[in-house]
C-alpha cells in the first residue's frame, strides 16, 4: 500500500474496539489509520495513528462557553499526543446567527489559546470544510474560504475534497492552500446522491482524482492522503473491503504522479 495513505476508520462506527482497529490496520497493511477522538484508538507500536477526528469545537456566538470548549479541545490534543497521533482535525462548531465574517473572527479569538498549546506539544490542529447544510457544526463550506480561515486564524488545513472538487479556480486555490495543508481527504461521488453521509469508494464515481491531487504535489504538499468513507454504500459493502479498495485506487494514482 502506498506509504502516504491513511485509512480513516470512521466507517466502522463509534462502537468499534481498539482490538478491531488494530486487526484492520495489520491485516490491510495500512501505513496509518485515522480514528475518532471520542472512540477507541489502538495503542500498539506497529500501528501509526495519522489523526484523531473531533466534533464541532466552539459555540461561536456564545463566548461564555469558550473556556469550557477550549479545555475539551486541549484534552483531545493531549490525548492525541499520548497515543502518538500525528494531528487533530475537526470543524468550527455552530455560529448561530453570526455573519460569516463575524463567525471567523470569533473562531480566531476562541481557538488562539488552543493553537498555542497544540504548537507547544507538537500536535497540529486542522480545520476542514463540510456540506453547506451542516450549519449546526461548521461555517466553512469551500476550499477558497478554508484558505481565508487558515490565513486569518493560523489554523492548519484538512482539505476534504468530497465537497469541493468542482469549485471554480481550483488549481489557483490549491496553490494558496497547499502551504497550510497537513491532510488531504478523498472519497468519490456518484451522480444521484442527495443524502448525507453517502460517500463512495474512490474509483466508483466521477471525481477526477488524478487532476485534483496533482496540484497538491506540484505545490509541495508533503502530507498524507486520507481515504475517508462512510455511509450506507460503505456499510453494505463492508467498511474494511471498501476502505482497502479505495486506498488501492488512490495509491495507484499517487504512484503514477510520482508521490
Amino acid at each position: 500500500m502506498h506509504p502516504r495513505l491513511s485509512l480513516h476508520t470512521i466507517g466502522f462506527g463509534a462502537d468499534v474496539t481498539a482490538a478491531e482497529l488494530t486487526a484492520f490496520a495489520r491485516e490491510s497493511g495500512a501505513p496509518s489509520i485515522g480514528c475518532l477522538a471520542s472512540g477507541a484508538v489502538p495503542e500498539e507500536p506497529d500501528v501509526t495513528i495519522a489523526h484523531l477526528t473531533t466534533a464541532g469545537w466552539f459555540t461561536l456566538d456564545r463566548p461564555e462557553r469558550w473556556d469550557e470548549e477550549r479545555a475539551a479541545l486541549v484534552a483531545i490534543i493531549d490525548h492525541a499526543a499520548r497515543v502518538g497521533a500525528e494531528l487533530v482535525y475537526g470543524v468550527t462548531g455552530p455560529a448561530g446567527s453570526l455573519t460569516w465574517e463575524a463567525a471567523i473572527e470569533a473562531l480566531g479569538e476562541a481557538v488562539a489559546p488552543v493553537l498555542e498549546h497544540s504548537r507547544a506539544i507538537g500536535v497540529p490542529l486542522l480545520v476542514e470544510t463540510t456540506n453547506v447544510l451542516r450549519q449546526d457544526i461548521n461555517v466553512i463550506t469551500t476550499l477558497r474560504d478554508l484558505v481565508t480561515v487558515a490565513e486569518q486564524t493560523g489554523l492548519a488545513i484538512c482539505a476534504d475534497l468530497f465537497w469541493c472538487w468542482r469549485e471554480p479556480g481550483l488549481d489557483a486555490t490549491i496553490a494558496r492552500l497547499a502551504p497550510h495543508t497537513k491532510l488531504v481527504q478523498v472519497s468519490d461521488y456518484v451522480p444521484g446522491i442527495v443524502s448525507m453521509p453517502d460517500r463512495r469508494v474512490p474509483g466508483d464515481g466521477i471525481v477526477p482524482f488524478e487532476r485534483l491531487l496533482a496540484p497538491f504535489l506540484e505545490h509541495g504538499y508533503a502530507g498524507r492522503f486520507d481515504v475517508e468513507l462512510v455511509g450506507p454504500a460503505i456499510t453494505a459493502e463492508g467498511p474494511a473491503r471498501a476502505i482497502v479498495r479505495g486506498a488501492e485506487h488512490i495509491g495507484g494514482i499517487l504512484d503514477r504522479l510520482g508521490a
